[in-house]
């Protein structure tokens, strides 16, 4: 069983997003923050004290506050990952985004909204093999 941590500010993909990993019998914890900061911020604090740390993060790139952008280059100048693997989780199709994507040795992949169960099990099985 794993934990998942989804930074997105859109509550209803959040929801669909959730029912379907519940749906998988693989995850064990569903974290969710509705933006970059948030995330950022509370997971500085669980890894300080020592806690439990998501696997998985799917971070949206288009959010209030802290877009996904700025949570990747906070991440990457204090040199901090929060979860094994990063999937950069968007509707943005833009090559640019994708290529700048890339550029963080962290985001395993970027995926676009919205999110199809045999993609989501193709990532988990990725993941937990």
């Amino acid at each position: 069983m794993i934990d998942v941590c989804i930074i997105d500010d859109d509550p209803i993909f959040v929801r669909l997003l959730s029912i379907i990993l519940s749906g998988t019998d693989r995850v064990d914890e569903i974290t969710v923050y509705k933006n970059g900061k948030e995330a950022f911020e509370t997971l500085s604090v669980i890894e300080k004290q020592g806690g439990r740390l998501p696997q998985i993060i799917f971070l949206d790139l288009n959010m209030p506050i802290w877009n996904g952008w700025l949570f990747l280059e906070e991440c990457r100048k204090k040199e901090k990952s929060f979860a094994d693997w990063l999937f950069v989780l968007t509707s943005s199709v833009n090559p640019q985004d994708i290529n700048r994507a890339e550029e963080y040795e962290k985001v395993e992949a970027f995926v676009t909204k919205p999110l199809k169960r045999k993609e989501l099990e193709q990532i988990l099985n990725k993941c937990v093999a």
